[in-house]
């Protein structure tokens, strides 16, 4: 049980507590250069998770390979932008911890907030 009166699993980062209620795995990045990819799966994990009320993982390998094959990253690194566009174009594969497999792919719609461009809407194809 955690401070909170549940038995929800969290993550401590310093003195902010994340919430990880599908015990999502932290992305080890040590001596990787696709760090954008392993930041964007961990944000969608979440979302595909919460949608599908069960833990969601998306295959880093698969998105960081398009990445490379499509001019977004190099074996040196990835763009800041490279894999949005990819994820748009191309998607992002999945898998349900029950199973189910598919691909997010993001509209590719922004809107900003302050300095931050924010990519809105995703949809999903099931394998």
């Amino acid at each position: 049980m955690n401070g909170n009166g549940n038995n929800k699993k969290e993550e401590s980062l310093g003195s902010y507590t994340v919430p990880n209620p599908y015990n999502i795995p932290i992305h080890d990045q040590k001596g990787k250069n696709n760090c954008t990819s392993h930041a964007f799966a961990r944000v969608m994990e979440h979302h595909l998770s919460n949608s599908f009320e069960e833990r969601t993982l998306i295959d880093v390998d698969d998105l960081w390979e398009k990445q490379k094959k499509y001019g977004t990253a190099t074996e040196e690194g990835d763009l800041r932008d490279g894999v949005f566009i990819i994820a748009t174009k191309y998607g992002a594969k999945f898998k349900t911890d029950s199973g189910k497999t598919g691909t997010l792919f993001l509209t590719g719609e922004k809107e900003k907030h302050g300095w931050l461009t924010v990519y809105r809407g995703w949809r999903i194809e099931l394998d």
